[in-house]
């Protein structure tokens, strides 16, 4: 049993900034604000705010369970799993530059460097903010310091988890390892992307566009309206809205080098759901990563960017039978075998399904009718989007690039709406994966203690390329199009390593 927790990131001077989200304003209906406005800066022991801007997680036991039973007595089949509880960093994103408005009192000076240097700074550029001025009403319009930006973290968000869980039976037949393997992982309150959470709701867009509606009249049917310039941002720090539900059936075999010999083979099948996008490579796992919608996280779930249904690895190993202590050539002289004797050939290979893809609407705020940034607008799926049922190598057009999408099963949605299309298309995925590295080597002897090996080396060997996700954005003219690709280029190398 183990139990975690971690206090609130504090500052000793009271500086930091939070942010109330629903309570009133304190210069409502002051200074060109609306009455009724809502939204106050927080600021630690100052207005009944506490020591901390967020609540302090204490709920954090972290149960670890695991056990191996021989099924058989001689311990040639064992039953292996473990359950637990696992908390992770709370702090995904950095965690107090954002929350830095009660210093963000920065001097600037659009003269010229040389009228800067001969006048000097005025008076009282680089003091502090008074601190009669670090209230609810900080940054507001009308104010000494007004901004158009409030970063702050969520007063009730808790430490990240997961819930990992196993069973693997392992078995020996014919001095080679089998296992056969289960698990899974479900993963609640990780981070999310920072985001701007001042957006208006999807059933006010079409009234905020209405004709005759004039920006400052758009600008009421935001959330929050009480500070400078147009579209104010209420960005959420690392927001721990994540779910994600990872599913696992996994098979390895193994054998060690024996009569010249040996592999591994492994191979994974998984089954992933989440609400956020993998935090990796935008080449193999897309970058459709902002909501639709604030206000409808549930229609964010979808197949995982990161998963990759099927997956196998492979890494055999041969000692060709030629020379001495080999099955043919144990007689043969010296010369012979030093130069076609003592040869091994290894290699490692992968391949593995592509990641799944969702799409966007190029020039998508516009449509939408929306001010704000840090979401997307999705397209409206009308057909078959695949080009390619099979999903099997792709081969490229007249043109030199790949058919993937079909274009003609997605729409953009009518003007102030929101589309219907997944985060991630159901069974649409990338291009496969396939790589082959392979090794040459041949060992040298000179009595007990010296020894040397060369190696050739080809990675990549067979030269498959490696083609990137197609263009996603609805709208554009490669829309649906693989037009690129990333690594798969043959290289070679030869090396010589003395041990002694």
């Amino acid at each position: 049993m183990r139990y975690e927790t971690e206090t609130p990131i504090y500052e000793v001077g009271g500086r930091m900034n939070g942010f109330c989200e629903f309570c009133p304003h304190p210069l409502a209906g002051q200074n060109g604000i609306p009455e009724g406005a809502i939204g106050k800066v927080l600021f630690p022991n100052r207005d009944g705010t506490g020591k901390y801007l967020w609540q302090w997680d204490k709920n954090n036991i972290a149960p670890r369970f695991g056990f191996a039973y021989r099924l058989k007595a001689d311990s040639s089949m064992v039953l292996r799993g473990g359950f637990g509880i696992f908390f992770g960093n709370p702090y995904d994103r950095n965690s107090i530059q954002p929350g830095r408005a009660g210093f963000d009192n920065i001097f600037r000076r659009r003269n010229g460097l040389n009228s800067y240097l001969r006048d000097g700074l005025p008076a009282g550029a680089l003091d502090d903010i008074p601190e009669e001025e670090l209230n609810g009403g900080f940054g507001a319009i009308g104010t000494r310091f007004p901004t158009s930006t409030i970063q702050y973290w969520n007063e009730d968000r808790v430490l990240p988890y997961s819930q990992n869980f196993n069973l693997t039976l392992q078995t020996r037949w014919k001095n080679t390892l089998w296992e056969f393997g289960l698990l899974g992982a479900l993963a609640r309150h990780q981070a999310y992307n920072n985001i701007n959470i001042n957006q208006i709701h999807p059933d006010d867009l079409a009234a905020a566009n209405a004709p005759g509606v004039t920006a400052t009249q758009k600008e009421l049917f935001l959330p929050w309206t009480a500070w400078a310039g147009r579209a104010d941002q209420i960005q959420l720090m690392s927001p721990n809205w994540g779910i994600s539900n990872y599913y696992a059936a996994t098979f390895k075999t193994e054998r060690r080098m024996r009569n010249g010999i040996g592999w591994t083979i492994s191979y994974t099948h998984t089954q992933w759901i989440d609400n956020i996008r993998f935090i990796g490579n935008a080449d193999t796992f897309g970058t459709n990563y902002y909501p639709q919608s604030v206000y409808d996280l549930r229609n964010e779930r979808a197949s995982s960017a990161s998963r990759l249904p099927h997956r196998v690895v492979s890494a055999p190993m041969y000692d060709l039978p030629f020379g001495h202590n080999r099955r043919w050539g144990k007689q043969w002289p010296k010369l012979l075998n030093a130069i076609a004797g003592g040869w091994q050939v290894s290699a490692i290979n992968m391949m593995q399904s592509g990641g799944y893809i969702g799409t966007i609407v190029q020039g998508g705020q516009n449509i939408k009718g929306d001010f704000s940034f840090g979401h997307v607008l999705r397209p409206n799926l009308t057909g078959a989007p695949f080009e390619h049922p099979t999903q099997s190598a792709p081969t490229p057009n007249f043109n030199g690039a790949i058919d993937w999408l079909n274009p003609d099963a997605f729409a953009v949605p009518d003007r102030f709406t929101l589309g219907d299309a997944a985060r991630n298309l159901p069974g649409i995925r990338g291009p496969w994966l396939f790589d082959l590295d392979m090794l040459l080597a041949k060992n040298f002897y000179w009595g007990e203690r010296w020894r040397a090996q060369f190696r050739a080396e080809v990675f990549s060997m067979t030269n498959t390329p490696h083609f990137a996700l197609p263009n996603t954005s609805v709208g554009a003219g490669n829309f649906g199009l693989i037009t690129g690709t990333y690594g798969g280029r043959r290289v070679m190398e030869f090396g010589m390593r003395i041990t002694f």
